[in-house]
C-alpha cells in the first residue's frame, strides 16, 4: 500500500498491529517504523519523528534501530529542533559508529552543533567528515566565527575548488564568506556576495558591510543609505556598528550634528567594553570636529559630558589635548571667561610636561588679550598664576590657605574657594577645609545669585554628604527655579537625603519633568516615589498632573476622579478636564461634588447645569440654571438652557427674556418668538 501511495489504507492496516504488542517487541518497532515512513510520505513530519522514536526504543534489531534513530535525528534537524538533533545524533554516531550513515550524521551533527553555538566542538564534527562542498563550507563558516579569519580564507577556497553551488544557495554561506572577504581586505569582492543576501538574520548585517566598503570607496551617500538602514535593524551589533560608522562618516565630512545624533542613539544601547572604547574615541573626535567649525559650545559639552565616561590613559592624554584646544577656541574668538573657566578646571587633571607647555602658551595668550583689552589687573593675576606654575606643591597648597581669608573679606569667593580646592587635592577627608569651602559658599549666597549658581555648579560636589543637610536644604531654596543646578540638587537628595526629603525631591522632579513634557522621566521619579509610601491621593494627584501636562485630559480626570480627598489647587485641573469623561452624567455628578467642596464660581454652575443638561438630566440642569439667575437675571446661557429644557410656560418665559438680551443666544429667541407668531397668523389664515 506504501508502494502505491495508498496512504490511508496503509495506515488503515497499521492500526491493527496494535495486537501485535504482545507478541514481540521487533514487530511492535517494525509497525512504528512503517506508520512513520507513512505519515513521513503524507508530510507530517512532527509525528513521524515521534514514531521512528519509538522504533528506535521498541527495536532489538540492530538495522531498525539504526535507520529509525537516523530518520527520527534528520527529522528533528530539519524542522530545526536543533538541541533535539545534537543529542540524537550524538547517540547515533555513539551507538553506531560504523554505520552506512555514520558521515552523513557527524555533517549533521555539526550543523546542529553550529546552531546551538557550540561551534569549537561543531568544528570537530566537520574536520571528522567527508569532504564535500557542504562540509567544507560549514568547516569554513565555523573558522570564521572563531576569528580565524586566514584559515576560514583557505577552507572557503577549498570549498569553493569542489563547486560554488553550496555557496550559491545557502545564505548563511553566502554572508559569512562576504563577511570574511570583508575581513581580508577583498572588498570588491565582498560587497558582489553581500549584495545577494537577502535573509533576515544577515541582511542588516551584509547592509553595515556595504555601507562601510561605501566609506572606504568615498561614496558617502550611498555609504549613508546603507548604514541608516542597517542603524534601523533589531540586529543589535549591525545596529551599534552602524552608528558608529556613521558618526565617523558625518564627522568627516563635517557634519558634526549627524554625528552627534548618532552617537546619542548609539549610547541608549548596551555596549561591550571594546565598543565603548571605540565610542569615547569618537566623542573625542566630535568635540575636535566642532571646534573646526567654530562652535565651541557645542564641543565644551560634548567634553564635559566625556569627562567622566574615560578610563584608559590614551583617553584622557587625548581628552586633555582636546581640552586645551577648546580653551585655546574660545580665546580665539574673544570669549576669555570661557577660556578662563577651563584653563582653571585643569588644576583637577594630571597634566604631563606637553600638556603644561600647551597650557603655559594659553595662558600667555590671555595675558596678551587681557593688555590689549585694558584689564590690567586681570592680567596681573593671570601672571601670578603663570608663576604659581614653578612652585612645588607644598608652597602652592601653603599659598592658597595664606590668601583664602584675604579673598573672603574681598568677596572674590571664586579665588577663595580655588585656594581651599587646591588644599582639598591633597587632603580630600580634611573637615576642616571642607567647612571652610562651606562657609565660603554661605556667604556667596547671600550675594550675587548668577555668581553663587557658577560657584555651586563649579564646586558644590565637594559638599555634597549628609552630613551637611541643613546647609544643603539652604542651597536648595537659593538655587529652586535655577534649571539644571535646582534639578541635580533634587536628584542627589531624591538618593541620598532622609526619607522625607527624599520623598519631598522625588515629589518635585516627577512634577517638574511632566511639566517640561518629559514623560519618561515623570514616570521614572513617579515609580520611585511608590516606593518610598506614598498615599494613594499623592500618586494619583501627580498621575494627573503628568496626564494634564502631556494634553492627556482624559486620563487627568480620571485619575482625579480616584482622589479620596480633594484640595483647593485641584480644581483648575478637574474644570479643564472634566468634559472628557465620556459618562457625562457621571462627570456632572463628580464636578457637583468637587464644588459642593471646594467652593464655586457662577462659570462653575453654569459648567454643572450644562453637564447635568448633556447628560440628560433636565431636573438637575434647571436647577442650576434657575440658581444663577437668581444672582445674574440676564444670564442667556442660563435663561437658553430653561427655554430649551424646560416645557410649559416656564420654557415660553425664558425664551421671552432671552429675547430681549443683545447677545447671539437673545438673537436666536427672538427669531423663535417671530417664527412662533408667523406660525400663528398662518394657522388663523387657513382654517
Amino acid at each position: 500500500m506504501i508502494e502505491l501511495k495508498d496512504y490511508s489504507k496503509a495506515i488503515k492496516m497499521l492500526d491493527e498491529c496494535r495486537p501485535l504488542q504482545s507478541k514481540g517487541a521487533d514487530e511492535l518497532a517494525a509497525c512504528n517504523y512503517l506508520y512513520a515512513k507513512v505519515l513521513q510520505l503524507r508530510g507530517n513530519d512532527t509525528e513521524a519523528a515521534e514514531r521512528y522514536g519509538r522504533a528506535y526504543v521498541y527495536a532489538k534489531n540492530k538495522n531498525i534501530r539504526e535507520e529509525a534513530l537516523f530518520k527520527q535525528s534528520k527529522i528533528n534537524y530539519e524542522k530545526k529542533r536543533y538541541f533535539l538533533s545534537r543529542a540524537e545524533f550524538k547517540a547515533f554516531l555513539r551507538n553506531f559508529p560504523k554505520s552506512k550513515y555514520a558521515a552523513e550524521a557527524g555533517a549533521y551533527l555539526a550543523k546542529s552543533l553550529e546552531e546551538t553555538g557550540a561551534i569549537e566542538e561543531a568544528l570537530t564534527y566537520y574536520d571528522k567528515a567527508e569532504d564535500s562542498p557542504e562540509v567544507l563550507y560549514g568547516k569554513a563558516n565555523i573558522l570564521h566565527q572563531m576569528g580565524k579569519y586566514k584559515e576560514a580564507e583557505k577552507a572557503y577556497s577549498k570549498a569553493i575548488s569542489k563547486g560554488m553551488g553550496y555557496l550559491l544557495k545557502d545564505e548563511k554561506t553566502r554572508y559569512y564568506y562576504g563577511e570574511n572577504l570583508f575581513t581580508n581586505g577583498n572588498t570588491k569582492k565582498a560587497k558582489s556576495f553581500l549584495s545577494l543576501v537577502k535573509d533576515e538574520k544577515f541582511k542588516d548585517r551584509a547592509k553595515l558591510y556595504i555601507g562601510i566598503i561605501s566609506m572606504e570607496d568615498a561614496k558617502p551617500d550611498k555609504a549613508i543609505e546603507f548604514l541608516t538602514e542597517a542603524a534601523s535593524a533589531k540586529d543589535s551589533l549591525a545596529k551599534k556598528k552602524a552608528f558608529l560608522n556613521l558618526a565617523a562618516l558625518f564627522i568627516k565630512h563635517d557634519m558634526p550634528d549627524k554625528a552627534k545624533e548618532a552617537l546619542e542613539n548609539l549610547k541608549a544601547l548596551f555596549m561591550t567594553e571594546e565598543e565603548k572604547v571605540k565610542f569615547r574615541k569618537t566623542l573625542l573626535s566630535l568635540a575636535d570636529a566642532y571646534m573646526k567649525n567654530s562652535m565651541p559650545d557645542k564641543a565644551k559639552e560634548v567634553l564635559l559630558n566625556l569627562k567622566h565616561m574615560l578610563t584608559n590613559d590614551e583617553e584622557k592624554a587625548l581628552f586633555r589635548k582636546y581640552f586645551l584646544k577648546l580653551a585655546d577656541t574660545y580665546l580665539d574668538k574673544g570669549i576669555v571667561d570661557e577660556t578662563t573657566k577651563l584653563i582653571a578646571s585643569l588644576k583637577e587633571m594630571n597634566l604631563t610636561e606637553d600638556d603644561k607647555a600647551m597650557l603655559r602658551k594659553i595662558y600667555f595668550k590671555l595675558v596678551n588679550t587681557q593688555v590689549k583689552s585694558g584689564v590690567l589687573n586681570e592680567a596681573k593675576e593671570t601672571l601670578d598664576v603663570i608663576k604659581s606654575m614653578n612652585l612645588t606643591t607644598d608652597e602652592k597648597n601653603e599659598l592658597s590657605l595664606m590668601n583664602v581669608n584675604m579673598k573672603l573679606k574681598g568677596k572674590k569667593f571664586k579665588d577663595a574657594i580655588d585656594a581651599i580646592v587646591e588644599q582639598l587635592k591633597s587632603s580630600p577627608d580634611s573637615k576642616e577645609l571642607s567647612d571652610m569651602l562651606q562657609n565660603v559658599l554661605s556667604e556667596a549666597m547671600k550675594g550675587d545669585k548668577k555668581e553663587f549658581l557658577s560657584l555651586w555648579d563649579s564646586y558644590g560636589s565637594y559638599l555634597l554628604n549628609p552630613s551637611r543637610e541643613k546647609f544643603i536644604m539652604d542651597v536648595k531654596n537659593a538655587l529652586k527655579g535655577q534649571g539644571k543646578s535646582y534639578e541635580n540638587i533634587l536628584l542627589w537628595q531624591s538618593k541620598n537625603g532622609p526619607e522625607k526629603e527624599k520623598y519631598n525631591a522625588l515629589r518635585e522632579l516627577s512634577d517638574m519633568s511632566s511639566k517640561a513634557g518629559d514623560k519618561s522621566a515623570a514616570v521614572k521619579y513617579l515609580g520611585q516615589l511608590k516606593g518610598l509610601n506614598a498615599t494613594p491621593d499623592e500618586i494619583n494627584r501627580l498621575e494627573a498632573d503628568m496626564f494634564y501636562s502631556n494634553g492627556d485630559f482624559r486620563n487627568a480626570i480620571l485619575k482625579m476622579m480616584d482622589l479620596k480627598e480633594l484640595k483647593k489647587d485641584d480644581k483648575k485641573i478637574i474644570v479643564d478636564t472634566i468634559g472628557q469623561i465620556d459618562d457625562k452624567a457621571r462627570g456632572a455628578a463628580f464636578f457637583e461634588k468637587t464644588i459642593n467642596t471646594l467652593g464655586a464660581s457662577q462659570s462653575d454652575y453654569l459648567l454643572l447645569a450644562d453637564m447635568y443638561a448633556s447628560a440628560g438630566k433636565k431636573e438637575q440642569a434647571i436647577k442650576y440654571y434657575k440658581q444663577i439667575l437668581q444672582t445674574d437675571p440676564g444670564n442667556d446661557r442660563a435663561l437658553y438652557g430653561i427655554a430649551t429644557g424646560s416645557t410649559g410656560a416656564e420654557a415660553g418665559d425664558a425664551l421671552q427674556k432671552l429675547s430681549l438680551i443683545n447677545s447671539t443666544l437673545g438673537n436666536y429667541a427672538k427669531s423663535m418668538l417671530q417664527q412662533k407668531e408667523l406660525d400663528k397668523k398662518l394657522e388663523g389664515a387657513n382654517p
